[in-house]
């Protein structure tokens, strides 16, 4: 009985709130259904009313956790809200991802359900790394009606299940559909690079220029230059600006040599915290942060883009322009045996789009204790990682000792130093991985099964860091195997150092 009267009184509640909304008293609105979820938690027309009230003022965290709240009391058999589990997908919380991706999969099974129903659901599997439903979500929608973003989303999911071929094809279907459309082309782009055919990928992936969410960073004050192509540079001043991330910047600085001797004077913007270590580059007049004031300019390219302009092949990649990094001594002061001094990197931008392939915890780095089992005393282990991901080393959950060297730093010439005293650096897919590459230290480069497109799709090395060793998890499953197989390889090299330090001196 008491139960009963409290649904009475949380229907009342409502009813209120939809007066209330009527009204236009959002305030009022939300008080209502407050009261209405306290008195009875599985209302779920107050969630769902509540969810979009905030939606509406772009209270988005507060509008998903009704939308959760919503999954968790629908009730079997009644027809799925698909848009209110795709808001969900992205929650901070992972078992409200997953709470989600269930929902969404068990929508599936829905009749009647529409292309546009089809695609929500598949755009929602996708987000949660469910790709195989995604795929299945996808390919029904295109049964009932093509679409672009659904043919492009299917590629992606493809990529994800290291299908290429089934990718390919599927970006094709979409530029077909419209061959104005920028998203399928510049991923078509992303996946040539990745197979490696450098000169039609690079082509392709001119296309996101024309993205909504391309980053326009060469907005400056004063700013009015025409694109370069190509034209003579002799006696002209051009900007060279970054686009996308610092490993990408860091990447593409090979190429500022080569438009320097074309006659130009090369002015190059950058991201903040770059400036002072890209300002000394050879072939760079001036270097300055983005956002910044620059002089006149005759032309701007972006750096990504300068691969087209120079017609670069797998074959012909610009040589590494090394920054400055001095040679470690073989033996520790006195002439006594030193260890071999490992940087770690386990995780990269939390917010990248594919964190969750890329980035390791540092929990996933115990297995290189054997190395000290095999080797003792060989190995010291630095910790050059960055962001939030330093936080894990407060309560180090490594059987190993590792020193914190990085999470205090403010910008790359700090982490610079830092990198010229390793001997090594094991990093995932992160800017430091590209900044101790082009400092020519050997770097061991941990990828998940999806790679970005310049480590390829197979091979062990890469054409653009001659230092770099890949090591590739080609399953989610795979991710502990490959870290053995690292320490494995790290004992050998830790001996071999060790060896190299007793040997005695050549006469």
């Amino acid at each position: 009985m008491f139960a009963e009267s409290r649904r009475v009184r949380a229907k009342a509640q409502l009813e209120r709130a939809q007066q209330s909304v009527r009204l236009g008293r959002v305030e009022d609105a939300l008080k209502s259904l407050e009261k209405a979820v306290a008195l009875d938690s599985s209302l779920i027309e107050a969630h769902l009313l509540m969810g979009k009230l905030h939606a509406d003022r772009n209270e988005m965290a507060a509008a998903k956790a009704a939308c959760v709240e919503v999954l968790r009391h629908w009730p079997l058999g009644r027809r799925p809200e698909v848009a209110i589990a795709l808001m969900c997908c992205d929650c901070p919380d992972p078992d409200d991802r997953q709470l989600a991706a269930r929902y969404l999969i068990g929508a599936l099974h829905a009749p009647g359900l529409t292309a546009h129903e089809l695609r929500v659901i598949g755009f929602g599997l996708a987000n949660t790394q469910h790709d195989r439903k995604a795929i299945e979500a996808f390919s029904r929608s295109l049964q009932i009606e093509p679409d672009v973003a659904a043919l492009t989303e299917l590629a992606s999911c493809h990529i994800k299940l290291r299908n290429p071929v089934a990718a390919e094809e599927a970006f094709r279907a979409a530029i077909r559909l419209d061959p104005s459309a920028a998203a399928p082309h510049a991923n078509l782009g992303l996946l040539l690079l990745l197979m490696g055919d450098y000169p039609q990928g690079f082509r392709e992936f001119e296309w996101r220029t024309q993205l909504a969410n391309f980053p326009l960073f060469y907005h400056f004050e004063g700013f009015a230059a025409p694109r370069w192509t190509g034209e003579s540079l002799a006696g002209k001043t051009i900007l060279l600006h970054t686009e996308q991330g610092f490993g990408d910047t860091i990447q593409f600085m090979r190429y500022v040599p080569h438009v320097a001797a074309l006659g130009a004077t090369v002015i190059v913007a950058v991201q903040p915290g770059l400036e002072t270590l890209l300002q000394s580059f050879p072939g760079v007049h001036q270097c300055v942060s983005t956002g910044g004031t620059v002089s006149a300019l005759d032309f701007h390219c972006p750096l990504m883009s300068l691969p087209v302009v120079f017609g670069t092949t797998r074959q012909s990649v610009p040589p590494l322009v090394p920054l400055p990094c001095p040679d470690l001594p073989a033996l520790a002061a006195g002439g006594t045996p030193r260890p071999l001094r490992v940087g770690l990197v386990w995780a990269g931008n939390p917010n990248h789009p594919t964190d969750s392939i890329r980035s390791l915890r540092l929990t996933d780095l115990a297995p290189l204790a054997a190395v000290l089992e095999a080797v003792p005393n060989a190995v010291e282990f630095v910790s050059v990682q960055h962001g939030p991901a330093t936080a894990q080393l407060q309560a180090n959950p490594l059987p190993f000792p590792i020193e914190d060297a990085c999470s205090q730093v403010a910008n790359f010439t700090q982490t610079a130093a830092i990198v010229a005293t390793l001997d090594l650096v094991i990093a995932v897919d992160t800017s430091v991985a590209h900044l101790a590459a082009t400092m020519q230290r050997p770097v061991w480069l941990f990828l998940g099964s999806v790679p970005e497109w310049r480590w390829g799709f197979a091979d062990e090395t890469t054409p653009w860091y001659p230092t770099l060793r890949i090591f590739r998890a080609t399953t989610p499953e795979a991710r502990t195997e490959t870290v053995t197989r690292m320490a494995y390889a790290l004992a050998i090299a830790a001996n071999g150092f060790r060896q190299l330090q007793l040997a005695p001196p050549a006469e």
